[in-house]
């Protein structure tokens, strides 16, 4: 049996060699998708598009075959980095990818499917726009067929995919998602724009911010949805739901459904005021919560502590660094020159 024992410089070797073949892996399959999908992607997507669609008229069957396909031809997982048995064989998600992007590499999660739905539907001259749904984790679209907006997903059977937009609230065992919908939204020039009443009856929960009764305006105030928390062993923390800085007067308001959620308050940067807790909102009420900062503690999260220390370090590091290079520039700039000082 061969057998042969690598010196501690052939494993060096060795192991360096597999890291930049890892590297060049990884930026190969990301370079390629990446010239594709922006030298000959919006032309191949138009050409299938065209060959999907033909021979219908209609909007939603156009929509339908766009579905179709996209069903059928993206991959579903959820993986950051990902093997599978097809052209390029490796798939690396990617945060905020083109419809392009997504076209080329063939795999990815709710967020995917939405966005590549998306870029192909009005490519059939069907304006879509993506709707999400944070709080519980899911992604989907919305139609503009004449003139009204409507609910479509293109993950569900043909049956369930359009118009259908209770079905997210309703019992599994009569074809729904069960979930408790707490924030449906999506954007207009990168602004969230809620549309959550079209998915669950809403209630308008107002906090207000002030400090020593005065108003307190651009305040972080962040919700966050417990429902995936309490129903999935996978989830351990709130989910995201939305976000608002305070107005003027100290106030942001927020269209939500029935869940239980976290109200987050944060004023500064690296230290400042903070505050969290737990609260249940009815839908159909319209509580309003006041948070006064001077009841609350002036400090800082330990991530932010230890970013602001790291940074103070590293300037004293490079005044000391400036201040011994400037003592020894007489030695420095003779060894550059050839000389030895004397």
């Amino acid at each position: 049996m061969w057998n042969y024992e690598l010196s501690p410089k052939q494993e060096k070797v060795m192991a360096l060699s597999l890291v930049l073949f890892g590297l060049l892996i990884v930026f190969g399959v990301n370079g390629y998708i990446e010239v594709m999908s922006r030298v000959i992607g919006p032309y191949t997507m138009q050409q299938k598009v065209d060959e999907i669609t033909a021979g219908n008229t209609n909007p939603l069957e156009k929509l339908h075959s766009i579905a179709d396909w996209t069903k059928e031809n993206l991959k579903y997982d959820v993986k950051n980095v990902k093997y599978y048995p097809r052209w390029p064989f490796l798939f690396f998600r990617k945060s905020h990818p083109s419809a392009e992007w997504i076209y080329f590499a063939r795999v990815g999660g709710c967020e995917e499917y939405a966005i590549l739905f998306q870029g192909l539907a009005e490519k059939a001259g069907i304006e879509t726009r993506i709707v999400y749904n944070s709080g519980e984790d899911h992604t989907w679209d919305e139609v503009n067929i004449n003139g009204s907006w409507w609910h479509f997903e293109s993950m569900r059977v043909k049956e369930r995919r359009f118009n259908d937009p209770g079905s997210y609230e309703r019992p599994k065992n009569m074809t729904g998602s069960g979930k408790q919908i707490s924030h449906v939204y999506y954007l207009e020039n990168g602004k969230p724009i809620s549309v959550t009443k079209r998915y669950t009856d809403i209630g308008r929960l107002q906090v207000t911010v002030t400090k020593n009764g005065i108003p307190v305006p651009d305040t972080g105030v962040r919700i966050e949805s417990h429902f995936l928390k309490d129903h999935h062993i996978a989830y351990t923390e709130p989910m995201f739901a939305i976000d608002a800085l305070t107005n003027d007067k100290g106030e942001a308001s927020f269209e939500l459904g029935t869940n239980n959620y976290t109200i987050f308050v944060k004023k500064g940067l690296f230290f400042g005021y903070k505050t969290i807790f737990d609260y249940e909102l009815i839908e159909g009420s319209t509580p309003s919560v006041l948070i006064d900062l001077s009841s609350m503690v002036f400090v800082g999260s330990r991530v932010e502590i230890a970013l602001y220390l790291g940074i103070l370090i590293l300037i004293i590091e490079l005044v000391v660094l400036v201040r011994v290079v400037w003592k020894k520039r007489d030695i420095i700039q003779a060894r550059f020159s050839g000389h030895t000082k004397k």
